[in-house]
């Protein structure tokens, strides 16, 4: 089922419906995915910066609103994340 059908047929007003997984990933290694998809066979170059005074340590969302309605993962998220790379490489090549 689709998020925005999941929504439109079963949604309730004023309840927040997060589209997520189960995958805990931290930045540096969605970083470092991202790096190995874009620029495969180079190195990774990341730097360090101070983090903002007020920057979470973790972001907790939860997606059982949207699970309760029937949502289920369609796509493996590294699938999508390469999908989402090529469609952004075929665009900007």
């Amino acid at each position: 089922m689709s998020t925005s059908n999941a929504r439109i047929n079963h949604e309730e007003s004023g309840r927040v419906y997060n589209v997520s997984t189960e995958n805990e990933i931290s930045n540096v290694e969605l970083a470092k995915l991202i790096i190995k998809l874009i620029r495969p066979g180079e190195p990774i170059r990341i730097s360090w910066i101070k983090d903002r005074i007020y920057n979470d340590k973790q972001y907790c969302t939860t997606c059982s609103n949207t699970s309760a309605l029937g949502w289920k993962v369609a796509i493996d998220w590294q699938a999508g994340l390469s999908a989402t790379s090529n469609f952004v490489h075929s665009k900007t090549s």
